[in-house]
C-alpha cells in the first residue's frame, strides 16, 4: 500500500499470496483428509504435489487480476467507493474467508469432539487409551454443533471482530484472515488445540497495532480478555456442577 504504484505491486505480488493460500490448503488436504483413504505420501511427494497445482492457481490470478486492474473494467455494483487495490482485496477475501472455514472446521470440530469421543471410548471400551477412533457420526455431531454455533452467534462474533476493534478494510481483512487461517492449521497439524476466534482477535489487533495503537478499541479488547478468563473457571464450576448431579441421580 506504501509503494507508488499499489496497483502495480498487487498485480506484483496478489498471484504469490494466491499461491501460497492454494499451496497450504492442498497440503492440509493431504495430511489431514487423504489419511482417510489410507493414502500416504511422503514430504518430498507431497511438495511436488502441490506446488505445481498452487502455482497454475497464482498463474490464473495473475491473469485475473489484469483484467480486474484493466482501466475498460467497469467495478461491480457496491463497489464503486474502493480503491482499485481494495476492490482486487475484496475479492480475494472470499478465497481467505474459505481458507478460514476449512481451518476453522479442521481444528474446532476436533476441539468439540475431543473430550467427546475419549468419554465415549472409555464407556465402550472400559479402558483409558492415548489415542481412540473418532465415528462418522460424532464428527458430523461436531461439524453441525459448530455450524448451529455460528448460525445462532455468529453475526454478534463477527461484528465485534470486524468492526469494533479497528477499523478493516479489504487489504486489513485478507492480511487478518490469512494470518490467521494459516496458524490455525500449523496448530491443528502440531495437535494444539487453539481457538479459531482468539487467534483471528489476535490477527486483527495485528493489522490494527501496524497502524499504531490509537488505531484499536482498548475498552473491547479489555471486555474480549475479560471474557475468556471468565470462561476458564465458569467451564470448570459447570463441569463439576454437571458431573456432581449425574453421579447422584445415575448411581
Amino acid at each position: 500500500m506504501s509503494a507508488k504504484e499499489p496497483v502495480e505491486a498487487s498485480e506484483r505480488y496478489a498471484p504469490f499470496l494466491i499461491f501460497l493460500v492454494f499451496w497450504v490448503l492442498i497440503l492440509s488436504v493431504i495430511f489431514k483428509g487423504l489419511k482417510n483413504f489410507h493414502l500416504e505420501f511422503g514430504f518430498f511427494q507431497t511438495v511436488l504435489l502441490t506446488i505445481p497445482c498452487a502455482a497454475v492457481v497464482g498463474a490464473f490470478g495473475r491473469w485475473w487480476i489484469r483484467w480486474q486492474t484493466n482501466p475498460e473494467h467497469k467495478p461491480r455494483y457496491g463497489q464503486e467507493g474502493y480503491s482499485p487495490v481494495d476492490r482486487i482485496f475484496a475479492q480475494l477475501q472470499i478465497l481467505t474467508a474459505c481458507y478460514v472455514a476449512f481451518a476453522h472446521g479442521a481444528n474446532d470440530v476436533a476441539n468439540a469432539i475431543g473430550p467427546l469421543a475419549a468419554i465415549f471410548s472409555v464407556v465402550k471400551t472400559k479402558a483409558v487409551a492415548l489415542q481412540v477412533e473418532v465415528p462418522l457420526w460424532m464428527l458430523l455431531a461436531g461439524g453441525i454443533a459448530v455450524g448451529g454455533g455460528l448460525l445462532a452467534f455468529g453475526t454478534r462474533v463477527m461484528e465485534t471482530i470486524g468492526k469494533n476493534i479497528t477499523e478493516i478494510t479489504p487489504v486489513r481483512g485478507f492480511c487478518a484472515e490469512f494470518g490467521a487461517a494459516t496458524t490455525i492449521l500449523v496448530c491443528s497439524r502440531l495437535g494444539l488445540p487453539v481457538s479459531t476466534t482468539h487467534v483471528l482477535v489476535g490477527s486483527v489487533v495485528g493489522v490494527g497495532i501496524m497502524r499504531g495503537m490509537g488505531t484499536l478499541d482498548l475498552r473491547i479488547l479489555k471486555n474480549i480478555g475479560l471474557s475468556w478468563l471468565i470462561t476458564l473457571p465458569f467451564t470448570i464450576l459447570l463441569s463439576m456442577l454437571l458431573y456432581k448431579l449425574l453421579t447422584f441421580f445415575l448411581i
